[in-house]
């Protein structure tokens, strides 16, 4: 069975947000704001942030916290290749009731696809990656895919045709819900260009969304405005 964001993603265009920090402050203004789901993160430094995020043992309880203030699905990042949580971590993420659990495909341990653990596995395409890994992650059958194929030298950079193009090759050839996330600094407006190149949501983050509460609320409702429009 599909959890929650999987199955709003077959019926209509959805609004990921992903977490500048996992504190329950910056997971309300994201569902105040329209969001549809949330992520937060592990073992990882975040690129667009520079922030840091702990261990599951340093972050769990704050993990809890936020799953407990919201309706809507929580996600989680959980880690690189060189820290990944393990499989202890993942039956108690599954507990605490986490939905989805998003990550690099390349850095995924081996017993992560046999686990048969609750949470829906979102394996992420990197700019590293060629089309034979969407082909692969198609035939797999995973329930969510993210596309974060664009270099990391130009993050913030006006999203453009040649991202469109890119994101439109990718979800031809997979059959899953494809999520895309800002690295580019995409905008409100184009959100309706991101949902005709293929794509069934977009995941935002501290490129577009700032680095405190009440301008990621702001940032949040806007997109969310402009998703309800293009419907």
């Amino acid at each position: 069975m599909s959890g929650r964001l999987a199955a709003l993603l077959h019926h209509n265009f959805g609004l990921v947000v992903s977490l500048i920090r996992n504190e329950v402050e910056f997971a309300l203004a994201a569902e105040r704001a329209g969001a549809d789901a949330v992520k937060i993160h592990l073992n990882v430094e975040h690129r667009a942030s520079g922030l840091k995020f702990g261990s599951f043992a340093e972050e769990e309880e704050r993990i809890l916290s936020i799953v407990e203030a919201v309706e809507i699905p929580v996600g989680l990042m959980p880690g690189t290749a060189d820290k990944f949580i393990d499989h202890s971590e993942l039956e108690a993420l599954d507990r605490i009731g986490i939905d989805f659990i998003d990550y690099y495909h390349r850095d995924a341990p081996d017993w992560l696809d046999a686990a048969n653990i609750c949470p829906d596995l979102m394996p992420a395409i990197s700019e590293h990656d060629g089309p034979e890994l969407a082909d692969h992650i198609d035939r797999e059958g995973y329930p969510l895919v993210e596309l974060s194929v664009l270099p990391h030298v130009k993050y913030g950079t006006p999203l453009d045709e040649a991202d469109l193009k890119v994101y439109r090759d990718l979800a031809r050839r997979i059959t899953a819900p494809c999520i895309v996330p800002t690295q580019k600094k995409i905008l409100p407006g184009q959100v309706d260009e991101i949902k005709g190149a293929g794509i069934s949501a977009l995941m935002v983050g501290a490129v577009v969304t700032g680095t405190r509460p009440l301008e990621t609320e702001k940032a949040i409702a806007e997109f969310r405005r402009a998703i309800d429009h293009v419907r």
